[in-house]
């Protein structure tokens, strides 16, 4: 398999195929939540139905169509919001030069619209807090994976009910006086009422 395609020239491939403002954003992060960037992948970068996958600017032509007809609401990624956590990186890519060029220089289509891109493309939040965002969704993504599997929670049934021996055994060897007479009277108790069963 061939190396994934970087974030900016995912962007590039979007604006050129005329995403927009913060749709570009979200394209690239749709892109890299459906692929990682594989555009040689069945589906290509967008993951699109039927696509073969390897020509990324077809593929961005094709997927910016299916948004126009349909919006994100068509990629599980958009969906599910996993595009979320490509968010940072889409940004930092929509802003770099060679895609602010593209945007605000695009081939048959009208300046005005160049223009708005533009400052869009300049007033992108910050990369820092949305890379912290990122940390902070990937964090309680793992989590939630974490607590959703039922493997874990044996785990974690077995080192209580380990610890729980662990107690008892080490009470045993600190105090068996006191572990003998709890025994003592339970056995006490027991044959007393063995006792009383016999008799009637």
């Amino acid at each position: 398999m061939a190396f994934p395609l970087n974030p900016v020239s995912i962007a590039e491939h979007a604006a050129r195929a005329g995403f927009r403002k913060q749709d570009l954003v979200i394209a690239v992060a749709v892109a890299l939540a459906e692929s990682q960037g594989y555009a040689d992948r069945a589906g290509g970068l967008w993951n699109l139905p039927g696509e073969a996958g390897g020509d990324p600017a077809g593929n961005a032509v094709k997927a910016y169509a299916r948004f126009q007809t349909g919006g994100w609401g068509q990629w599980s990624s958009y969906r599910g919001n996993r595009y979320l956590l490509w968010m940072p990186a889409a940004g930092g890519a929509v802003a770099a030069e060679g895609v602010k060029n593209i945007v605000t220089n695009p081939v048959g289509v009208g300046q005005a619209v160049g223009q708005d891109v533009k400052s869009t493309a300049q007033n992108l939040p910050l990369v820092d807090s949305l890379d912290a965002a990122k940390d902070a969704l990937t964090l309680a993504y793992k989590a939630g994976a974490w607590v959703a599997n039922p493997q874990n929670w044996i785990r974690v049934s077995q080192v209580i009910t380990g610890g729980a021996l662990i107690v008892v055994a080490a009470v045993m060897i600190i105090r068996p006086e006191r572990v003998l007479t709890g025994v003592e009277s339970v056995l006490a108790r027991g044959g007393a009422s063995l006792n009383y069963r016999r008799r009637r």
